[in-house]
Formats: structure tokens, C-alpha cells, sequence
């Protein structure tokens, strides 16, 4: 088993579009099921991501980064453009 770092998180849901947003209103006992309303959603994660880990992508080596995108509930399509976009 390999060894792996999370140095980034970035979260779009109908909770909130930050980590923190989604966790304080979960943790408020609200409601995630409701359409998401932002278009592009995977890439402003993406963004988000890239941005709490601070990274400079120039810096980074990228046969040993990754990225993963996960959904609840998205369709096919929307988890296919964000992994291009990563």
C-alpha cells in the first residue's frame, strides 16, 4: 500500500462552495438534496483544491500527483469534464 497526501480540498454542493461551508451546514443538520447551481462545478473544485494546498503547479512533479472527483450523486458527463480538467 502506497502512502498519499491530501494537501487540497475544494467542495462544490448545494451545503456550500467551500470545505468549510459544506461542513458547518452538515454538521447544522441541513439538507444536501437539492440540484447544484453552479455551472463547472468540477473545475471551481478543482480550483479550490489547487489553492488550499498552495501549490505551484510549475513546482510539482506530475507523474506522482493526482487528483480525484467524487460525486454523490452527478451524472457521467459532469465526473468526465472534471477529470479532463484536472
Amino acid at each position: 500500500m502506497r502512502r498519499v497526501a491530501v494537501t487540497g480540498i475544494g467542495v462544490v454542493s448545494p451545503l456550500g462552495n467551500s470545505a468549510q461551508a459544506l461542513f458547518d451546514q452538515a454538521c447544522a443538520g441541513h439538507s444536501a438534496t437539492d440540484r447544484l447551481q453552479a455551472p463547472f462545478a468540477s473545475r471551481l473544485a478543482a480550483r479550490q483544491a489547487l489553492a488550499d494546498a498552495r501549490l505551484e503547479m510549475e513546482m510539482v512533479d506530475r507523474g506522482r500527483a493526482g487528483g480525484f472527483v467524487g460525486t454523490g450523486m452527478g451524472g457521467s458527463i459532469s465526473s468526465d469534464e472534471g477529470y479532463q480538467t484536472l
